[in-house]
């Protein structure tokens, strides 16, 4: 007895010698399937674009905190000058002063002398 191989859809029964498949599979197969990268990718994404934007507001800041440190240099030379002027403008009033009680001091005799020498004959 003579075992006749079947093979399906193959007319007379006889196997052809193509190893291969003409029609290949339109998808992977669940199991093969390649792993879903695009979350990693969106997050990836998401935390370059959060970086970016550190970056940008640090450098914003940074440019904020020279322009105040400018502004502040101004105003301690400001304050240096003014307190100058107060020192300046107390030793002349203390120069004054100094020189307006030593008159008040002084005077009187001076004056009781120069009134006494024009009214010669008075006293």
């Amino acid at each position: 007895m003579a075992i006749e191989r079947i093979v399906r859809g193959r007319p007379g029964g006889q196997e052809s010698g193509k190893s291969t498949p003409e029609n290949y599979p339109i998808a992977t197969p669940p199991g093969l399937q390649a792993a879903d990268h695009s979350w990693v990718l969106q997050t990836t994404m998401e935390l370059q674009k959060s970086v970016g934007a550190l970056t940008q507001a640090v450098a914003t800041l940074t440019e904020q905190v020279k322009d105040q440190g400018a502004k502040l240099d101004a105003m301690r030379h400001e304050v240096t000058a003014a307190r100058a002027s107060i020192k300046t403008a107390g030793w002349l009033l203390g120069g004054i002063a100094a020189v307006i009680a030593w008159l008040l001091y002084r005077l009187p005799p001076v004056v009781t002398a120069l009134l006494d020498a024009i009214r010669p004959g008075q006293g």
